[in-house]
């Protein structure tokens, strides 16, 4: 029976294991009890085996005993001995709490050198390395000790049981871990590594399985390291030469690089140091990587098919490639090395297109080689009638144009699908870039962005073109390009020119009676444009023109009419088959176009007050045309309902957008446009509350005498009004009159203010509105322009001659008088008498017996020459055979 310390016992009575005489037919049954001494060292939790323990005397003992006693002792060692003392070393590996585990690697070399080991032991021998190759300090001595295992018969042995920790599944990282670094040291050691029969693809394949998530960061990080060791030696790449494809050696990088890193899964933070380890892990698996495939392209003699799987292989993990391993990769997809037919293409181009085409980080470069080959595909896709390859090229740059930031690389996405929509088109505006002859030097050089090689007009003007391409008879992409546009009209940050370009394709967007969509050729604004110098025969324009050829630094204009192109190309001459303005299925599928957004992005944009004015300037020019189509927004009153209490809070309140003074406009040349909006609004009137129809001409009455610039465009909108809101504007009408009796001495608003008063004598519940002296208002502006006429007249006839006195009223003549740009003044003068009898015509009878008598008398009264005009008689002569 042993005591309590039997080993101490035992070692001075065997002089430390040396003599073991008399002690023969006991040493199987001493080793196992020496093992089970160490074992309960370990198990007992009383103060005096931990005092025990903390000295470390027992257990040291018992082990240096088990050493010396295999050593000295060999030859009565059976192999049923052998294998229980390694399986007795593999059961400590875990327990080792004393400071001197060295010992079990002693006894392991022990083993292999004084003894014969069983082949079934290597196996447990070779895990119990992996375990210590782990600890801090063993590395010198595992290594030592495993030498001794290669430089033996059970070399073979020991790979395969590497090989083992690498195919199961329930190996765990320490051990793994362990296995990677014992194999990387039989493939360092020159002594061994020539003998080593070791089967490539397995070890491939073993290091392809799939691991748990949560040390898939830890086995990806070893097994990358022993890949890397693997292809950098030169025997392995012999047996890698030897191998008919790659494919084993593609799933190993792949799964590994693609695994988690370190501390992904549960977050980074810089306190904890997730942070750190997580960076460190990255960049540790970029650089391995990196060099792995560097080594495989370096490989001479590969065969093709060794170097297509190679290419795959840098594909999937083409995010921790470098920038000329990248560039050379996607070179090696060029037509003139790509065929469509082999493998799984369609899949290398979704993974080209993962990496290059949506990765918003990568070099513009890399981007825009990547999208040649792309389209490449396609059209190869196209003509060989691959109706699958074919959609999947073409959704693949429809997505990436979804969420693309980058400007120039958005228009490289509008013009191949441009491209493959109808055809290609040699339009500058989707001149392609070419790729840089040297990509080196190109991807070095960080003084000049990529983005300055591409027109900046290009994305814009591609998805112009795309829209009406796809307006005709195709329904989700239409939607989809007309989404797009959009949100990036929406953002404020965008350049004027890019955002102009595509409301020039959204404002010639039309909807006939049946709601089919069409777009314009003709955007309808040319005549308001000129009010904001944007034609080329504008005076300011030519002289800003003769300013830039002067050197003078003057931005020009984003857009104007003349010489600044439109729209990219022409638009279908015929109506969409597939778009509808109204939201009613056509055969179950909703067609609609979501102009409700479009609205309210032009409600924004007119709101805001840090709209560029480029882009400010062009909604409000053309924003009116396409109100007008009625057919278009049937569906949107509400939108434009917001439109007009927009246009009228702006008036009213005289908060109107403030040009720049480059521009030589003033307020009021951009309130003859909101005023222009105004009254196409007007045409919508039964869709809205009465309140607002009475709030719309309020404001037309205010734009009568607020700025020059809109009194006529105010007088047209009453006219208008006349005929559209007669109950809303019965109310104001007679102050309406009187105020037009101040400017109808205007001879540009003459014609106007006549007309409106001609126009309103033809409706009669308007008419009735006038009692008493207030319809000598009406027959007070005709009077009023009749006086100015004459004395204009005459005065003209005094400054013809030599000489002759002032006449009285040539101040206030010369004040007044603007040449009319139009030769209609006798027109005019004849129709203020013509409105003087249509308003007498509908006059009640007791009305027209009142009023004959004055007006006779201020009809028949001579001018400053004492002359009665023949227009007077025979107005009088008419009105008094009533």
């Amino acid at each position: 029976r042993y005591t309590d310390f039997p080993s101490y016992l035992l070692a001075i009575l065997t002089d430390n294991g040396r003599q073991l005489e008399g002690f023969e037919p006991l040493l199987s049954d001493l080793t196992p009890a020496l093992l089970q001494e160490v074992d309960s060292e370990f198990a007992e939790k009383d103060l005096r085996r931990q005092e025990a323990r903390k000295s470390g005397l027992p257990v040291l003992t018992s082990l240096d005993l088990i050493n010396n006693t295999v050593k000295y002792n060999a030859r009565f060692f059976s192999d049923a001995d052998i294998t229980l003392l390694v399986q007795g070393m593999f059961d400590l590996r875990h327990r080792l709490a004393f400071d001197d585990p060295e010992k079990i690697c002693d006894i392991l070399g022990t083993l292999i050198i004084y003894t014969h080991i069983p082949k079934d032991a290597v196996l447990i021998a070779t895990r119990t390395l992996c375990f210590l190759r782990e600890r801090n300090g063993l590395e010198e001595k595992t290594s030592k000790t495993f030498s001794y295992f290669m430089n033996t018969h059970l070399k073979d042995e020991t790979i395969e049981s590497l090989l083992r920790r690498f195919e199961d599944d329930n190996t765990c990282p320490l051990e793994a871990a362990g296995a990677a670094a014992l194999f990387e040291l039989s493939l360092v050691n020159a002594t061994t590594r020539h003998s080593i029969d070791l089967d490539i693809n397995r070890l491939m394949d073993a290091l392809a399985r799939s691991v748990p998530e949560e040390t898939a960061s830890a086995y990806a990080r070893l097994r990358l390291e022993l890949i890397r060791v693997l292809v950098q030696d030169g025997e392995m790449q012999q047996k890698l030469l030897a191998a008919p494809d790659w494919i084993h050696i593609q799933d190993a990088v792949i799964r590994n690089a693609k695994a988690p890193l370190e501390s992904l899964s549960v977050g980074l933070n810089k306190e904890d140091g997730t942070l750190e380890r997580f960076m460190k892990d990255r960049e540790n698996r970029r650089e391995t990587v990196r060099a792995i495939i560097s080594c495989l392209e370096h490989i001479d003699g590969i065969s093709l098919q060794q170097s297509r799987t190679l290419r795959r292989t840098a594909l999937h993990v083409a995010p921790w490639l470098t920038e000329q391993q990248s560039m050379k990769l996607i070179s090696a997809y060029q037509p003139s090395s790509f065929r469509i037919s082999i493998g799984n293409w369609l899949g290398e181009i979704r993974e080209l297109a993962n990496h290059f085409i949506f990765n918003t980080s990568c070099h513009l470069t890399l981007r825009q080689k990547a999208l040649r080959v792309i389209k490449s595909a396609w059209r190869t896709a196209q003509q060989l009638g691959e109706e699958e390859a074919t959609n999947t090229c073409r959704d693949l740059i429809v997505n990436a144009l979804d969420n693309e930031t980058n400007y120039a690389f958005r228009g490289n996405l509008v013009h191949v699908l441009l491209h493959f929509t109808v055809g290609l088109i040699e339009v500058p505006f989707f001149a392609e870039p070419e790729a840089p002859k040297d990509a080196k030097h190109d991807l070095d050089s960080q003084n000049q962005p990529q983005d300055e090689e591409l027109p900046s007009i290009l994305p814009d003007a591609g998805l112009v073109a795309l829209l009406m391409r796809s307006s005709v008879d195709q329904l989700e992409r239409s939607r989809r390009v007309y989404d797009e546009m959009l949100q990036l009209i929406a953002i404020p940050e965008r350049p004027a020119e890019a955002t102009v370009m595509l409301l020039r394709g959204l404002f010639r967007i039309r909807s006939d009676l049946d709601h089919r969509i069409f777009f314009l050729a003709n955007s309808e604004g040319e005549s308001l444009a000129k009010v904001l110098h944007r034609n080329s025969e504008s005076p300011f324009l030519q002289s800003r023109r003769s300013s830039l050829q002067s050197g003078i630094s003057i931005m020009p204009p984003v857009w104007k009419y003349g010489d600044i192109h439109g729209l990219p190309e022409s638009p279908p001459t015929t109506v969409s088959a597939v778009l509808r303005s109204e939201s009613k299925p056509v055969d179950g599928v909703d067609c609609s176009l979501n102009m409700r957004s479009w609205l309210e992005i032009i409600i924004q944009l007119l709101e805001s007050a840090s709209c560029d004015w480029e882009v400010y300037s062009y909604i409000i020019v053309h924003v009116g045309p396409q109100v007008s189509n009625q057919s278009l927004f049937a569906e949107n009153i509400h939108e434009i309902r917001l439109l007009r209490n927009l246009v009228c809070k702006k008036i009213q309140s005289q908060t109107i957008f403030r040009p720049p003074e480059t521009s030589n406009l003033r307020q009021g040349d951009v309130a003859l446009c909101l005023y222009h909006i105004l009254t196409t609004c007007i045409g919508y009137h039964w869709r809205f509350p009465r309140k607002e129809n009475v709030d719309t001409i309020t404001t037309l009455v205010k734009g009568l005498t607020l700025w020059d610039r809109t009194t006529i465009a105010c007088v047209n909108a009453l006219t208008l009004s006349c005929y559209e809101l007669p109950v809303s504007l019965s109310r104001d009408l007679v102050r309406i009159v009187a105020q037009m009796s101040t400017i109808v001495t205007k001879s540009d608003s003459a014609i106007h203010v006549l007309e409106f008063l001609a126009g309103l004598s033809r409706i009669d519940e308007l008419v009735n509105q006038f009692h008493g002296d207030e319809i000598k208002t009406v027959f007070g502006v005709c009077f009023s322009y009749i006086d100015y006429a004459r004395g204009k007249k005459f005065d003209e006839q005094n400054r013809s001659r030599p000489s002759g006195p002032p006449t009285r009223n040539s101040s206030v003549v010369e004040s007044n008088y603007r040449p009319s740009t139009e030769d209609i003044p006798q027109y005019v003068f004849a129709l203020s008498y013509h409105v003087i009898t249509f308003w007498f015509l509908a006059l009640s009878k007791e009305d027209q017996k009142r009023h004959f008598p004055w007006m006779e008398q201020r009809l028949l009264s001579p001018d400053q020459s004492g002359q009665v005009l023949d227009e007077a008689i025979v107005t009088v002569d008419h009105i008094w055979r009533v």
